[in-house]
């Protein structure tokens, strides 16, 4: 019966009903029980995506149920303002999620401890409309907003979304074969990376 039980939460937790709890990091070495995995010899699963979306909403304003897409269309609004809380902004990116860069402390007993990762997502827009452009020169505001992130078929922040912050320069390009763009960075430093759920809006 216990088996059945953890069964379906991790399968409820798959598709977003319930949060999904962060790894847990055991105390003793001697105890530690390595996570399940899976693979497809005949079927592999290959995700060839990018980051192709970012969404912001102000801090404290969290997602329900991350993979409910009546949720989602509820509150993606991009020219509703303040007052108004809870409005999810929408940046069509093209963008990368490269590996978190993390340094190791060298510890007591010739042991090595890992210092908190940084994560980034790097992305450019090219859809350069003055309320894009006035949104970017937002940024140098220096804010700290809520965020989730889409790579294809994958949607990335769980229901409590990403606090972090976001950094966007123009780019003007030289001559006329080549757009100009937006450039910008999304950060924040936290120990694990992401939760990642089915992308309602694929």
């Amino acid at each position: 019966m216990k088996k059945i039980s953890l069964a379906l939460i991790g399968f409820f937790a798959q598709i977003g009903i319930i949060k999904m709890a962060d790894p847990t990091c055991v105390t003793d070495c001697s105890t530690e029980e390595l996570p399940v995995v899976a693979s497809s010899e005949c079927s592999p699963t290959i995700d060839l995506s990018e980051v192709d979306h970012i969404y912001l909403t102000q801090l404290g304003n969290p997602l329900t149920n991350v993979t409910d897409l009546t949720e989602w269309t509820s509150r993606l609004s991009d020219d509703v303002g303040l007052p108004t809380p809870g409005n999810i902004r929408t940046l069509p990116v093209i963008g990368e999620y490269p590996a978190p860069e993390s340094s190791e402390i060298k510890i007591s007993l010739n042991r090595t401890a890992n210092g908190i990762p940084k994560h980034t997502v790097n992305f450019e827009v090219d859809d350069l409309t003055d309320k894009m452009y006035d949104f970017m020169r937002a940024t140098f505001c220096n804010n700290t907003w809520l965020a989730w992130f889409a790579a294809g078929s994958y949607m990335y922040g769980g229901h409590a979304g990403i606090p972090c912050r976001v950094s966007m320069k123009p780019s003007i390009s030289k001559g006329r074969e080549e757009p100009n763009k937006l450039i910008g960075t999304m950060t924040w430093e936290t120990k694990f990376p992401p939760e990642r759920t089915v992308n309602p809006l694929a």
